[in-house]
């Protein structure tokens, strides 16, 4: 027979930090949009830079997240995903074009998303060390 492997609940816990990382993010770039009033991209460019950017960001928050939930300290594992999610949008951003690359290399919505990832990794270490404890 097969075994059965112990359940791993930081992917889980991984997966709703990221969300969450996703929706205050959001919720503080669209604030800050009104406030400003300004547009989070300038450049004329499709709904598809936002799906890409945001997509391969949340991966990579979900990823660091959740194999850092275990470690001893959090913030090698912070700092990297601040740094891995400005240089996802950033990447995202040059293979669309150029221009688009140095409108968002300095832009206050992507440095927003970026600190906001550093949450999700607190998150889901809090998530996956206080999550196994609460069943009944």
């Amino acid at each position: 027979m097969s075994e059965q492997r112990a359940p791993r609940p930081e992917f889980f816990a991984a997966f709703l930090s990221t969300v969450t990382w996703a929706a205050v993010s959001f919720a503080l770039i669209g604030s800050l949009s009104w406030g400003l009033d300004r547009e989070p991209v300038a450049q004329p460019v499709g709904p598809g830079f936002a799906f890409a950017a945001l997509g391969g960001a949340g991966l990579l928050v979900w990823l660091v997240s959740a194999y850092s939930a275990w470690a001893a300290r959090p913030w090698l594992s912070m700092l990297a995903v601040v740094v891995g999610t400005y240089l996802v949008i950033t990447v995202v951003a040059f293979i669309v074009s150029l221009s688009l690359l140095f409108e968002q290399l300095a832009s206050p919505f992507v440095i927003i998303a970026c600190l906001v990832s550093a949450g999700a990794v607190l998150l889901t270490r809090l998530l996956a060390r206080v999550g196994p404890g609460l069943k009944g």
